[in-house]
């Protein structure tokens, strides 16, 4: 299977690039706080971000 994106690790969350045929962006996935509900998001994505360590 070949790779899509690359990442690295950062004290908030991961930054990275996804590359495919038709998408080509920058994207920034961070853990949320823990939530009292079963079922909830533990990172979110957020499109052409920036995290700073």
């Amino acid at each position: 299977m070949p790779q899509i994106g690359k990442f690295t690790r950062q004290k908030s969350g991961f930054v990275g690039r996804i590359q495919t045929l038709t998408p080509d962006s920058e994207i920034a996935i961070v853990a949320v706080d823990a939530a009292r509900v079963e079922n909830a998001l533990d990172h979110r994505v957020h499109p052409e971000c920036v995290l700073h360590s």
